[in-house]
C-alpha cells in the first residue's frame, strides 16, 4: 500500500492507495462502516517515530460489505 501525505493550513491529508485487490476491499468496507466508528490515532517515538491509526471492526451484523448499500 502506498501513503500519500499533505498539509496545509486547513488540515492534513493521509491518502492509502492500495495496490491489490485485497487491500482495496479492505479501505471500501472500512470507508464503508467508518461512521459508525471512531479511530484512535497514536503518534509514537518508540523505536522510530511513527503514526498509528486504529480502526476498530464492527460486528458483522451491522457491517457494510456491499458498494450499492
Amino acid at each position: 500500500m502506498k501513503v500519500e501525505f499533505f498539509e496545509n493550513e486547513y488540515g492534513i491529508d493521509i491518502t492509502l492507495l492500495p495496490e491489490n485487490v485485497e487491500e482495496m476491499t479492505g479501505l471500501l468496507r472500512y470507508a464503508k462502516n467508518a461512521a459508525n466508528v471512531k479511530p484512535d490515532i497514536y503518534f509514537s517515538f518508540k523505536n522510530e517515530p511513527h503514526l498509528a491509526v486504529h480502526l476498530t471492526k464492527i460486528k458483522l451484523s451491522v457491517q457494510s460489505n456491499s458498494i450499492g448499500e
